[in-house]
């Protein structure tokens, strides 16, 4: 479950870092992050979990990924990641 989850979310937040150039103007890139959230919030082998959410940082990191990644959005922006 937990490596499941963990692929998914490097895979998806990974992707604008694997291409030379990533486009944020296409909308659908944030709506899979936010549908991969959602479908995590749905999980029920993760609701049952008792253990933390992770470590402080991975939060930190991860919430400041999605922010970002907002705002390049709204902007349109194409952006270099080579």
């Amino acid at each position: 479950m937990y490596l499941r989850t963990l692929t998914q979310s490097l895979e998806l937040v990974g992707r604008p870092f694997r291409q030379p150039t990533f486009d944020f103007g296409d909308p659908g890139y944030l709506q899979s992050l936010y549908a991969l959230g959602d479908d995590l919030m749905q999980d029920e082998q993760l609701k049952q979990q008792r253990e933390p959410r992770g470590s402080a940082h991975f939060v930190y990191l991860n919430r400041t990924y999605v922010g970002l990644f907002s705002l390049l959005t709204e902007l349109g922006a194409v952006v270099r990641t080579a």
